[in-house]
């Protein structure tokens, strides 16, 4: 997994077709009992979630996977062979004893609908999120819809190289979260290639931000603690 994130850029995009698969079948189950629908594609889901319960997803407590379905998608993870073995784990940051996936919905044109840009390293280190230290972590981040000619995630490159300074602001649910010290418009994001079907896999102090396009974009991510060898 590090070999992924260990590199000039600080991230790679690997091809995950049957996990991609998997994946949606996955979250489409969790929106579908969590909103009381029975959808049967995943964009119909997630356009039902952006016209009309998007206030009630908007906090990541209700958008993460429960544990039954957390379960099974470990299995896919596992089957899927981009982490599967004892040296890896998904990280539990919101303390609830079992891995934490969540999935996101960006509404078309909605730029208020993503963060500023940040690394997810500000995150652990501001909220006291517990960590081993005998670990590193690495992010995995994939589109489940999006508009694949229009990128919905931005990162800059090399910045896991360099030290970036933040700030601490309070978001809309009074949790404290990191702000880039930096006039952010001097800190040039670039779309990422990641497509539908892939996922991109970076370093925990790369810089990235979300990016509202003219598509509903849902996406899943969640971090995995690497043994350090």
């Amino acid at each position: 997994m590090l070999k992924y994130v260990d590199n000039d850029v600080g991230y790679s995009i690997i091809r995950c077709s049957g996990f991609y698969e998997a994946t949606k079948n996955i979250v489409l189950s969790d929106i579908n009992n969590k909103a009381g629908t029975s959808f049967e594609t995943i964009e119909e889901a997630g356009t039902f979630i952006s016209e009309y319960e998007f206030e009630s997803f908007k906090q990541k407590k209700n958008r993460i996977l429960p544990q039954e379905i957390a379960e099974r998608f470990v299995l896919a993870l596992e089957s899927s062979g981009i982490c599967g073995s004892s040296k890896y784990y998904i990280t539990d940051e919101e303390n609830l004893g079992y891995p934490n996936f969540y999935w996101r919905i960006v509404r078309p044109n909605s730029n208020g609908d993503v963060g500023p840009i940040h690394a997810d390293g500000w995150f652990w280190e501001l909220r006291k999120w517990q960590f081993p230290p005998s670990h590193r972590r690495v992010k995995v981040w994939m589109p489940l819809v999006q508009d694949d000619t229009d990128s919905s995630l931005l990162v800059v490159p090399n910045s896991h190289l360099s030290k970036f300074n933040y700030i601490t602001v309070m978001d809309t649910f009074g949790l404290p979260k990191p702000k880039l010290s930096n006039d952010e418009r001097k800190v040039k994001g670039r779309p990422s290639s990641v497509k539908t079907g892939e996922c991109i896999v970076f370093h925990d102090l790369l810089l990235h931000k979300g990016r509202s396009t003219r598509r509903l974009r849902l996406s899943i991510e969640f971090t995995v603690g690497v043994l350090i060898e």
